[in-house]
């Protein structure tokens, strides 16, 4: 690996000598050969800005745990009358959100963000819901579940660099000896095509074969579904579903954006509580002197902050936004998740954890160099005006929060994450008593668990498969 990296850089600096000559020009030189050293030290940094890109999304997941965390440690709005506010106080929440993206838009001649793709993904996400939350455990994914994930995306793209330094160098051996490169160059072409066509399918291939390895070594345990396979498995739907429904394919009509989803959702939560409320069983609600359990208000309140708090992303990405003028920044969405990422290193990397094989220092120092050098490539991109390569590293941050952050989110919500929820027990006076215990006059309460998108979403070609 080493040995690949520095024939890249030096590749990379002889073609800018080389340049230099053509040029005879020294101050354009050392400025070209900057620039070409940090455009191909930036490939090197892909997964850093996908796992920044992820940061947005744990950021929204942040604030939910937050305010579901609040919102369960007020003992008023537990029962009674305190209960019947907060059941009002969201259903008023929804409403005003089901006005906002279906009603307005009718008064204002606008198109309303919907898409029967944003449909058929929120049911399958609803029957993976009802099919794992009797035996899912509220465990949280390990640390390393994101940069593995980020990684995998970004091997290939690594992969086609080094078919791409290939293909100039066989290309130049073959006119020095006085041969046509048109084949080796056509034979190249179609080879990196076909890698960058299908590169997400392959990434989901093996999400799914991964996912179904740790699912069949905890049958064999006999325990219940890992949270690591759960998360693979909403992954590889989710980014199967973007590969087969980009605008060129047969089946691009269902592609939809992150709005068309939470539009749909909006409707499908204030159902869910109106219907749970009217159904709820007059002697028990009299009784216990609640409507609802905590537990699924809890989790209800959570899935309708977060699907709002997701929408972070568009407020960040669209140019027009105050965003911009507040930040100063030519990419906002960039810088922002860049500053999430360092802040959130100690957890996602585990840089307060001791070692033998890997003291906490040396990881400390290589995650903050990793994250200097892609600050000064981005700086130094922003200052010579580069577009291009500017608009190229916030797609892949934009791909990172699409690609891995709406899943990481859809996967807390439907496992009772403490990441959404908070603690992984929640009391409720209404959940189903367990069994009397000897010497045991105390109520016990069961376990609570719960952890979704961005402005764009699978098959949005403006996302994610638009820039490569």
């Amino acid at each position: 690996m080493l040995m690949v990296i520095v024939a890249l850089l030096f590749s990379s600096y002889f073609s800018a000598q080389l340049s230099a000559g053509i040029f005879q020009a020294q101050a354009q030189s050392s400025g070209l050969q900057l620039t070409q050293a940090l455009s191909l030290i930036s490939t090197f940094l892909i997964p850093f800005l996908l796992i920044a890109g992820v940061e947005v999304a744990t950021f929204g997941m942040s604030l939910t745990e937050a305010i579901a965390t609040r919102v369960r440690h007020v003992p008023q709005i537990q029962e009674g009358r305190g209960q019947r506010l907060w059941i009002i106080g969201l259903a008023a929440l929804l409403c005003i959100r089901l006005i906002l993206q279906w009603i307005v838009p009718l008064f204002n001649h606008d198109d309303i963000a919907f898409s029967w793709g944003a449909v058929v993904i929120a049911l399958l996400l609803l029957v993976i819901f009802a099919r794992v939350r009797r035996d899912q455990t509220a465990e949280n994914l390990p640390w390393w579940m994101i940069p593995v994930v980020a990684f995998a995306l970004y091997a290939v793209l690594f992969v086609l660099q080094i078919i791409s330094y290939v293909e100039i160098g066989l290309g130049i051996a073959a006119v020095l000896q006085g041969r046509d490169p048109g084949a080796i160059l056509e034979i190249f072409s179609r080879l990196m095509f076909f890698m960058a066509e299908w590169n997400e399918l392959f990434v989901g291939a093996l999400g799914v074969m991964a996912g179904l390895g740790l699912w069949l070594r905890a049958r064999l345990k006999r325990r219940p579904l890992p949270p690591a396979a759960l998360y693979l498995f909403i992954f590889s739907l989710w980014i199967t579903w973007w590969v087969f429904t980009r605008g060129n394919r047969p089946l691009g009509v269902l592609s939809f954006r992150y709005n068309d989803l939470s539009t749909f959702m909006t409707p499908v939560l204030l159902g869910i509580l109106l219907v749970s409320v009217a159904t709820r069983r007059p002697s028990a609600r009299f009784a216990s002197g609640q409507a609802l359990s905590t537990r699924f208000l809890v989790h209800l309140t959570a899935a309708a902050a977060l699907f709002w708090l997701l929408e972070f992303q568009d407020f960040l990405s669209n140019p027009l936004s105050s965003a911009f003028g507040l930040l100063g920044a030519q990419a906002a969405l960039l810088s922002v998740s860049i500053f999430l990422n360092v802040m959130a290193a100690g957890n996602r990397f585990s840089l307060n954890v001791e070692s033998g094989n890997f003291p906490r220092y040396a990881r400390s120092l290589m995650y903050f160099g990793y994250a200097l050098l892609t600050v000064a490539s981005i700086n130094w991109l922003a200052a010579s005006h580069d577009v291009s390569a500017m608009a190229s590293n916030e797609q892949i941050t934009r791909n990172g929060y699409v690609a891995i952050g709406l899943p990481l989110a859809f996967w807390a919500l439907i496992a009772g994450s403490s990441t959404v929820l908070g603690e992984a027990k929640i009391a409720s006076s209404t959940d189903t008593p367990s069994p009397p215990r000897a010497n045991s006059t105390a109520d016990s309460h069961p376990a609570n668990p719960l952890p979704e998108l961005s402005q764009s979403a699978p098959g949005d070609t403006a996302s994610y498969s638009g820039e490569r």
